[in-house]
């Protein structure tokens, strides 16, 4: 055994640690969806705090993504200074001495491991998930530590496979097979339909500017239309009817009055195409289609749903660089129970 914790490897131990720990797989939930992970321990124990902060870092999503070398990374396998909020927001993975300072709004939104007591703090794995369950089996047998190692590393990639085409089907908005010929930006039950609009003639509007009364112009009775969508417009801001009506130039005199009175019904059906689609619902039956197509259970939903908003940033980073790069605090508010070991040393 290496002593030696600069030489050591993500997931170095691992194979011994889920044969060890019954409370293990809450941990690799909590670290999988977002939720930071500290290990505490007296600081005689600081060894081997280091060990299972290496071990469990294979888990952490993203841990590569720093745009240099002066950002704070994800992972602190050991700190002896106090733990603030604004600490979590960069670190997901931390060792702590007991000596240290955790405040109790910290301790809120943190999965705690007690390493002198064996215990776990924390949201329980839900009984409905598999992935984890699975991938920390005790029963399975391997030949050693690299195998084994090699098959949570293509559980991994087929997890984060999934979450990317979660991201671009379900949140982005790529249209289905079905609809690849079709616009992904306007459907033709949601576009407004530009019958009965026209634009006023000169000789319309010099008549109204002389004081006559020309019968009221279609595009004055309705809302104005906005412009068609570019190909580079994103597929969620799609184009809507503007509510206002339309602004009356100089010497043009408005007939906005002579519209409610005149037309009631073609004014509220105007008023009632503005509103938006049911997106919530709509992308709720995405949703739900996509985890039952790819076999995901409904307790690994929230992991995977975490990794698109790894994904997110990843691409903001790609894009913005450095300056796509910003501390964001997500405060779970999952219930928190204790769990002891239940495995025999």
């Amino acid at each position: 055994m290496n002593a030696n914790p600069q030489a050591w490897y993500k997931g170095r131990g691992l194979l011994e640690y889920r044969m060890r720990h019954s409370w293990l797989k809450h941990v690799v939930y909590a670290i999988l969806k977002g939720r930071p992970v500290v290990v505490m321990a007296h600081p005689t124990n600081e060894y081997y705090a280091r060990a299972l902060v290496t071990a469990l870092s294979v888990f952490l999503p993203g841990g590569h993504t720093r745009t240099n070398s002066a950002d704070p990374p994800m992972m602190v396998p050991w700190r002896t200074k106090p733990l603030r909020m604004a600490d979590i927001a960069c670190f997901k993975l931390i060792g702590l001495c007991k000596q240290g300072l955790l405040s109790k709004c910290v301790e809120r939104y943190v999965t705690i491991v007690d390493f002198e007591s064996d215990t776990v703090k924390g949201p329980a794995y839900p009984s409905s998930g598999r992935l984890i369950e699975d991938m920390l089996a005790p029963k399975r047998t391997w030949p050693d530590e690299s195998s084994y190692l090699a098959y949570v590393h293509y559980v991994l990639f087929d997890l984060a496979t999934k979450s990317c085409l979660y991201y671009h089907i379900c949140c982005v908005g790529i249209p289905a097979p079905s609809q690849v010929f079709e616009s992904p930006y306007a459907t033709p039950a949601s576009t407004p339909s530009m019958r009965g609009l026209s634009v006023p003639t000169q000789s319309e509007v010099v008549a109204e500017s002389v004081g006559g009364s020309p019968s009221p112009s279609p595009l004055s009775l309705s809302p104005r239309m906005s412009p068609s969508p570019s190909p580079s417009m994103s597929p969620l801001s799609s184009p809507r009817l503007s509510t206002r009506s339309v602004t009356p130039t100089s010497g043009i005199r408005s007939s906005t009055s002579t519209l409610g009175s005149r037309t009631p019904s073609m004014s509220r059906t105007l008023s009632e195409s503005s509103i938006e689609p049911p997106l919530a619902a709509t992308r709720e039956v995405s949703r739900a289609s996509f985890f039952k197509m790819m076999d995901i259970l409904p307790g690994d939903s929230e992991i995977v749903e975490h990794l698109c908003e790894v994904i997110k940033e990843q691409q903001a980073l790609e894009l913005c660089g450095a300056e796509g790069a910003f501390p964001t605090v997500r405060l779970d508010y999952s219930p928190v129970q204790i769990f002891k070991n239940s495995y025999r040393k």
